[in-house]
């Protein structure tokens, strides 16, 4: 791994810090899965409007409500258990999970299902539009 430069060293050769490989590599599939469901939101919004504008308004406004939106309504505990409910539709705690080095499968079935949702509903929404 040296020649990746990947460990470095002092000037007495003495290593100084390591890069955790399974962290580094678990961080990738939790950016690659946050990515694709970031696109399945993407091409469900620009399959609702005609307009582009419109879209990438409403695709933002989904990706920030999943990443975002859901932990802070989690937060304002306001429904007392079911606040955890509500955190835990978002993306936080799972793309965090991920992003900590922990491949959990529930972490990775809630990515693949929000991608599928949102493909479906996409996929639906054009099929409707077809007839």
């Amino acid at each position: 791994m040296r020649s990746l430069g990947m460990n470095t060293t002092d000037d007495s050769g003495a290593m100084v810090s390591v890069i955790d490989e399974g962290a580094m590599i678990t961080s990738y599939i939790g950016l690659i899965l946050l990515g694709a469901a970031f696109v399945a939101i993407g091409i469900f919004s620009s399959a609702v409007t005609n307009s582009q504008i419109i879209a990438f308004i409403l695709s933002m406004f989904l990706c920030w409500l999943f990443y975002n939106g859901f932990d802070l309504l989690g937060s304002f505990n306001l429904m007392g258990k079911f606040d955890f409910v509500i955190q835990y539709i978002g993306i936080t705690p799972h793309y965090e999970s991920i992003m900590r080095g922990v491949i959990d499968t529930s972490d990775i079935i809630y990515f693949l299902g929000l991608i599928v949702l949102f493909i479906t509903a996409a996929l639906t929404v054009v099929k409707s539009l077809k007839r």
